[in-house]
């Protein structure tokens, strides 16, 4: 059975579509820090639906860390994120290799330092750089 020119058309046009959007959300959190997904919606007035499988590749990749969580105006407890950065000279501009499930070793493009982070046991757990 072959695939419809239209359907790999449209599935390209929402590939395309969707790393456009996950450059939105990472440069929304990387110019602010310690928000939630909620956040991020309103701040780009982009449906709640949309930013969340985006920021969940993003962390996902290593590309953002969790940094805690606040209460969301449903009052609800929600995570919070900040781009990944480097500890020692704190730039974002970070190749992040997978070491395993819980862990990452970065490298700065900025200053050459290379550091390994765990992102926790658990989803909402906070990242600790290991050094």
């Amino acid at each position: 059975m072959t695939v419809a020119e239209t359907s790999v058309q449209a599935y390209y046009g929402a590939e395309r579509l969707s790393r456009q959007r996950c450059i939105q959300v990472r440069e929304f959190i990387e110019a602010n820090p310690d928000v939630c997904n909620e956040d991020i919606s309103r701040g780009l007035r982009m449906p709640i639906q949309t930013v969340t499988p985006r920021v969940k590749e993003l962390k996902e990749n290593g590309v953002v860390w969790v940094t805690g969580r606040k209460k969301t105006s449903t009052g609800a407890g929600a995570k919070t994120y900040r781009v990944a950065c480097c500890p020692k000279c704190l730039s974002a501009r970070l190749e992040a290799t997978r070491i395993d499930s819980q862990r990452f070793r970065y490298y700065c493009w900025s200053c050459g330092h290379t550091f390994i982070a765990r992102l926790g046991e658990r989803s909402e757990d906070v990242v600790e750089v290991l050094a």
